[in-house]
């Protein structure tokens, strides 16, 4: 599932959140049971300056931003098509507007936590601190919270702004979170959380650079990940864990694809088959602009 979905705006608030044509990005889904999954995307959205959504602000004056907000979709699979729910977004108090970049994680309990991030491709306030937390829901989606804080930036000066959170469990039983270190470097850092994402450890840094990435548990307990090289020669690489996440080798590492002409490529998406090979969903740029959807299957 990737680039934009034919989805409706949320018609359960009192106003309708206008959604301009090709709004999702970074979608993603998740099995919830033999006949429900979960769909998270991100719309873009209209705010005024202060932050309230309303669609009749675009025949004022006043002034307006694209926003970026996640939202979670629960698809019936009973029948023989599947059928969309209407877009909820996840917002919580302090938290309006949010991103995500990778599916959510179910709990033994049936509750969700979805990591998304609050910076400014979500506020466009110049200088704010970029925060990374898990938001909450139950098994049925029907209301999302504030969870838990992954990174705040305002906690740790010293350390680089952190978000694109993807959060899997370890066969340790860990949730692990891979955040990209948005500065120079362009870092993959890891942090853990040994109590179902309630606290969790500081971001260390993984030793290898990617912009956007996604991680993906193998069936024999090590850990993928799959993430964009937005430097010369761009690419899409995939890397493995053999200890859950604490290291990285580069013994592990593979260049899976080098076609991009461009850093505009990525946002894999991935899941091991039944046979043990990987099936792995991104894009690549091509040189008149054109973007193409690709899918590799191969073997770890």
């Amino acid at each position: 599932m990737v680039g934009s979905s034919p989805l409706l705006p949320d018609h359960s608030t009192a106003r309708n959140i206008p959604r301009l044509t090709h709004a999702g990005t970074a979608p993603s889904v998740i099995r919830l049971s033999d006949t429900r999954a979960l769909a998270i995307d991100n719309r873009w959205l209209v705010y005024n300056w202060l932050g309230e959504p309303d669609v009749q602000l675009l025949k004022g004056s006043e002034l307006v931003a694209v926003l970026v907000g996640a939202c979670s979709i629960i698809i019936d699979c009973s029948g023989e098509k599947p059928l969309f729910g209407i877009p909820k977004f996840i917002r919580a108090p302090h938290y309006p507007v949010v991103s995500s970049y990778d599916a959510p994680v179910v709990l033994d309990d049936g509750s969700i936590l979805c990591p998304v991030d609050y910076d400014a491709y979500c506020t466009q306030i110049p200088d704010k601190p970029w925060e990374s937390v898990i938001m909450k829901a139950d098994k049925k989606c029907s209301n999302w919270e504030l969870y838990s804080e992954i990174f705040m930036q305002k906690d740790n000066p010293d350390m680089p702004p952190m978000c694109r959170p993807s959060v899997k469990r370890a066969a340790d039983g860990n949730l692990i979170c891979a955040m990209l270190g948005a500065d120079e470097r362009q870092q993959i850092y890891i942090s853990v959380s040994n109590n179902e994402g309630k606290t969790w450890s500081l971001p260390t840094p993984s030793g290898f650079s990617g912009t956007t990435h996604s991680l993906i548990p193998l069936a024999d307990g090590r850990l993928l990940i799959a993430y964009t090289d937005c430097q010369a020669p761009f690419g899409i690489h995939i890397r493995v864990s053999e200890d859950s996440g604490r290291t990285w080798p580069d013994s592990d590492c593979r260049l899976l694809d080098d076609s991009s002409v461009s850093g505009d490529c990525g946002w894999t998406r991935g899941f091991q088959l039944d046979d043990g090979s990987v099936f792995l969903s991104y894009y690549v740029s091509g040189k008149k602009k054109t973007t193409t959807i690709l899918g590799a299957v191969f073997n770890i």
